[in-house]
């Protein structure tokens, strides 16, 4: 995967709310872009599932944000949501020194396709929230090998026979991440499953 994509901006100010790539703080909590890093279940603030975090963040990112590491502070953020406190929220949201999208004109062509895919991913699991990853399941057709890939490898639990189906069509693709990805996955599943993994060795 192209380096660019890993250098990430740390530490900027918030944005104003809505802002497409920066970080901002609202009445409904942090966000990365088009990314909320909560939601509402039954009125109460709660942090969205890390699966989703990372999946979405990892489009664009990688997978270097390593979103789970914020965990603790999120959960601060979504307590003083929940007490009516916006005022720490805020100052907590600053104090993550969470990741920024890198600005627009220094985008090159991958970065735009990872972009793309990052804001397609977070309508998906913003409509089909119930579904989790099975909203997730699009991108399994997406023409960027390395999405189908890696999004076969986080729907192998959900869907396995045909994200198996998809990482062995791609482990031996000319696209050598996305190969990777595939058999890495596929010596992994088979090894928890009981399968013939010398096949990936």
């Amino acid at each position: 995967m192209d380096q660019s994509r890993r250098k990430l901006r740390q530490g900027a100010p918030l944005n104003a709310p809505g802002d497409r790539l920066g970080v901002t703080f609202s009445r409904e909590g942090p966000s990365i872009g088009p990314v909320a890093l909560l939601h509402k279940v039954g009125g109460v603030f709660e942090v969205r599932p890390m699966d989703e975090l990372e999946y979405v963040l990892g489009l664009a990112f990688d997978q270097s944000v390593g979103a789970v590491r914020y965990l603790p502070a999120l959960e601060g953020i979504a307590r003083a949501l929940n007490a009516g406190d916006h005022a720490q929220a805020m100052l907590r949201t600053q104090l993550l020194n969470l990741p920024r999208l890198p600005e627009e004109e220094a985008y090159t062509d991958i970065q735009d396709k990872g972009m793309k895919m990052l804001f397609a991913a977070s309508g998906i699991l913003e409509a089909s929230r119930p579904d989790r990853l099975l909203a997730l399941a699009p991108l399994l057709d997406d023409p960027d090998p390395g999405v189908r890939s890696d999004t076969a490898g986080r729907m192998i639990g959900v869907i396995p026979e045909r994200a198996v189906a998809m990482l062995e069509e791609l482990k031996d693709s000319d696209h050598l991440e996305a190969a990777r990805t595939a058999r890495t996955t596929l010596l992994s599943y088979t090894m928890r499953t009981g399968g013939d993994w010398l096949r990936y060795a």
